[in-house]
């Protein structure tokens, strides 16, 4: 699709506008990750609206990053959250 069709008002390609994970809602949105790893068979919460239609898809770069794109279809959310993981510095030197 061109970039042209694209839309430009902040919107997506249904004309709804993403909503962004507020800072304040960081710690629920890793929870419901960590509970969505430990139970993969259960509906993710959504950390905004607290219904079960969140989607939940891994983008991780193992063993440095944790990239998790999150989305939900009751309330728009659409975002992603990443964060260093414990691995050990490389010198490439």
């Amino acid at each position: 699709m061109p970039a042209h069709w694209l839309p430009t008002t902040g919107t997506d390609m249904t004309g709804v506008t993403p909503r962004k994970l507020p800072l304040d809602a960081m710690p629920a949105a890793v929870a419901t990750i960590t509970a969505w790893q430990q139970a993969p068979g259960q509906p993710p919460v959504c950390p905004l609206c607290r219904a079960k239609a969140l989607t939940i898809v891994d983008r991780s770069a193992r063993p440095y990053t944790a990239w998790f794109a999150l989305s939900c279809g009751t309330c728009g959310l659409d975002d992603t959250i990443t964060y260093a993981m414990g691995g050990t510095a490389t010198s490439w030197s």
